[in-house]
């Protein structure tokens, strides 16, 4: 609801999201966008603690510096913490 999408089937959302390996961990990277805005996010579950990293920009910057969000949670490197 945050880019006031339409309602969307599964089918219309699964080229929208897809797994990533963070660490020893998967987590699902998010791309949506509307007219004007985008979304990009990573959702993570890392030692039963969730993890959500999101960038929102207007479209015309997300084409700049989307691909530095992208790179950047693909490098994420998760410390294990002894529990």
């Amino acid at each position: 609801t945050q880019l006031n999408l339409k309602t969307e089937t599964e089918e219309e959302l699964a080229g929208s999201y897809r797994e990533i390996t963070v660490g020893k961990s998967t987590g699902t990277f998010v791309d949506i966008s509307n007219d004007t805005e985008t979304i990009l996010g990573l959702i993570v579950s890392v030692n039963e603690t969730m993890w959500i990293f999101k960038y929102r920009a207007p479209n015309a910057t997300t084409k700049q510096t989307g691909d530095s969000f992208r790179e950047f949670v693909e490098g994420l490197e998760v410390a294990d913490s002894g529990q």
